[in-house]
């Protein structure tokens, strides 16, 4: 049985999926000093910059994309399906991204523009809602938007056995967690259709980016970065993405195993349930804390995945109730710097699917 909370909580952000907070509200500024500020402030007043406009809610794809997700857990289809047609009204168009301008170094991304891990999880909620509505999940959608993925974004590298894609269509970036969800939503959608196309392609993704990694299972963000790159979000987001090919794949098989030991070794503490953000233990953040306890889930590993929800309802929930987003821990974790509360998309949203993944 899903969780109530992940129930209650699916459907309090159904209701208020077009005013959800974010990172990137701040993004309308092109000054990356401003975004910077703006970035920080988030963390503590994001009230007051929507009210004076400094920043503006944005309607993100991923948002109806989460809910979705939510939804197919708690088994509430008719709003899984709600969620679909959103994402789906426009059949010329079957590739997600950002509702804004991006900006990353000297790049800047339209908005509109096709993102690699949006698209990716995407499909993956399509994927999921197929294997409990399979007359609604249309063949043509999962396919054209599989191929966006495959043909839209820059083959940074390939080889027989290997392929490297780009983070848009617009950079030659190699990020490890982008490339491994493409191969997950590939490869689910060549199950799905019987596309050996898109089943080989997945294949080769997956093999050029653990081909790039050490074996003690760390990922870094880039490919070719160092193990101080490693972050415990994008850590899981690796360990998901071969979570949905271990059992067709064996070379992912064996580094999803690598992984999530690297993982519980040294990015949380499965004794306490404590998720840190990086291996310097010196943050928590509801984000990683929320998709180790979607990956827990989906693993069925309830010990860790109950220590896990304690130790985030003490630490993430203040004496009024509030959830908040971030603590630092400060000196020798003797004092702690808390934010004010939730980013929608990137808390209360992850939480929503990590609640109903149980």
């Amino acid at each position: 049985m899903k969780s109530l909370e992940g129930r209650r909580l699916m459907f309090q952000l159904l209701n208020s999926s077009e005013r959800w907070t974010d990172y990137y509200d701040g993004e309308i500024f092109r000054n990356r000093y401003i975004r910077g500020v703006i970035k920080r402030l988030m963390y503590f007043v994001p009230g007051i910059l929507h009210r004076t406009k400094i920043v503006k809610f944005q309607k993100w794809h991923e948002n109806y994309t989460l809910i979705g997700m939510a939804a197919v857990n708690c088994n509430e289809l008719d709003a899984a399906v709600q969620m679909y047609q959103k994402l789906t009204a426009d059949k010329d168009k079957l590739y997600w991204g950002l509702p804004v301008d991006w900006f990353s170094g000297k790049l800047t991304f339209p908005r509109g523009t096709m993102m690699s891990t949006t698209t990716s999880e995407t499909i993956l909620f399509f994927y999921e809602l197929a294997k409990k509505r399979r007359n609604v999940v249309e063949d043509d959608v999962i396919r054209a938007a599989a191929y966006n993925l495959l043909n839209g974004l820059n083959r940074v590298s390939e080889s027989p056995d290997c392929l490297l894609l780009s983070y848009t269509p617009f950079d030659t970036y190699k990020v490890h967690n982008a490339n491994l969800l493409v191969a997950a939503a590939l490869g689910v959608s060549g199950e799905l259709l019987a596309d050996s196309t898109l089943v080989d392609a997945s294949r080769k993704i997956v093999h050029g980016c653990v081909s790039k990694l050490h074996t003690d299972g760390w990922v870094p963000y880039r490919i070719g970065g160092t193990e101080d790159t490693v972050d415990t979000y994008h850590q899981i987001f690796s360990i998901r993405a071969l979570y949905y090919l271990k059992e067709s794949n064996e070379e992912a098989n064996v580094w999803f195993k690598r992984m999530l030991i690297y993982l519980e070794n040294n990015l949380m503490n499965k004794d306490t349930g404590t998720v840190y953000l990086f291996n310097t233990k010196k943050i928590i953040d509801l984000q990683p804390t929320s998709e180790a306890l979607r990956l827990y889930g989906m693993l069925n590993q309830e010990e860790t995945y109950n220590k896990i929800y304690r130790k985030m309802l003490q630490d993430f929930v203040d004496d009024s109730g509030q959830i908040i987003q971030r603590i630092w821990f400060v000196g020798e974790r003797k004092r702690k710097i808390k934010s004010n509360r939730a980013f929608v998309r990137q808390g209360l949203g992850r939480l929503a699917i990590a609640l109903s993944s149980k």
